[in-house]
């Protein structure tokens, strides 16, 4: 009888240490998991449009911007992409020179983007690269958040009536697939 009690109490200990080992590693893997920061990627590939060679259309080129879990600045740094200009000697720029963002902001399905006054200034002019100034940022952002169904351009805090003057700027703007080349450029690495 002792020896039956004795095997009986040696397996209640063996499955209380084992319960207490899983125990004690769940409880460990578990506060492992809680140390580590969330971790996003470093980069990731965004679609920009520019004005192709023959400024018919324009075309889609992607890019590798660092990653952000904000979408706020993740659009700014899309739309600084968009101002540095294309990767390829295929593609043209479509913002002008020494263009800056002032400001960026999302309402509702909308996304405001304020620029600095270069964008006017600087304008070359002509009705096509009016067109392609507008729809590259429009397209690029549209692309990139799709929640975005609209996009209205401000420069220096204000609506505008025209860029160079043929396009009504003063309404917010949908994004525009007729003007996209089916052709696309990859980037250079």
């Amino acid at each position: 009888m002792k020896i039956k009690k004795y095997g009986f109490f040696i397996i209640i200990i063996s499955v209380l240490i084992l319960i207490g080992t899983v125990l004690f590693f769940l409880t460990k893997e578990e506060k492992i998991k809680l140390k580590i920061p969330f971790i996003t990627p470093k980069e990731i590939v965004v679609e920009l449009y520019f004005s192709s060679k023959d400024a018919m259309y324009l075309v889609k080129e992607e890019h590798r911007i660092p990653a952000s879990d904000n979408n706020l600045e993740h659009a700014k740094e899309i739309i600084n992409e968009l101002i540095q200009g294309p990767e390829s000697k295929d593609l043209f720029p479509t913002i002008p020179e020494g263009t800056q963002i002032r400001e960026l902001y999302f309402h509702k399905n909308t996304a405001y983007v304020d620029f600095s006054s270069e964008l006017v200034k600087n304008h070359p002019g002509g009705s096509s690269a009016e067109i392609h100034t507008i729809f590259s940022i429009v397209n690029t952002l549209t692309s990139n958040f799709p929640k975005i169904k609209y996009v209205q351009i401000l420069v220096e805090g204000r609506e505008i009536d025209t860029i160079g003057g043929h396009i009504d700027t003063t309404l917010p703007f949908k994004q525009n697939l007729s003007l996209i080349q089916q052709k696309r450029v990859e980037s250079r690495e």
